[in-house]
């Protein structure tokens, strides 16, 4: 008969084997791109409140109030 199942079945295993390194890959890269956008979205979100205690600081100042902290 010629055909070697063992063979068959390593081919199998390291096409399986194969396929999960690739899906871990995905989802590693999946995982770092939510992160990226989430560390921008972050910052951006900081730099808003920066902006706006800033203007509430100077407003503070223009009305007289005491030094924020």
């Amino acid at each position: 008969m010629g055909h070697n199942y063992k063979s068959e079945y390593e081919r199998r295993r390291e096409v399986q084997a194969r396929a999960i390194r690739q899906a871990r890959h995905l989802d590693l890269k999946i995982v770092e791109a939510v992160l990226t956008r989430t560390e921008k979205s972050l910052q951006g979100s900081f730099e808003r409140l920066k902006r706006s205690d800033q203007v509430l600081q100077q407003y503070w100042a223009s009305v007289g109030g005491p030094p924020l902290k």
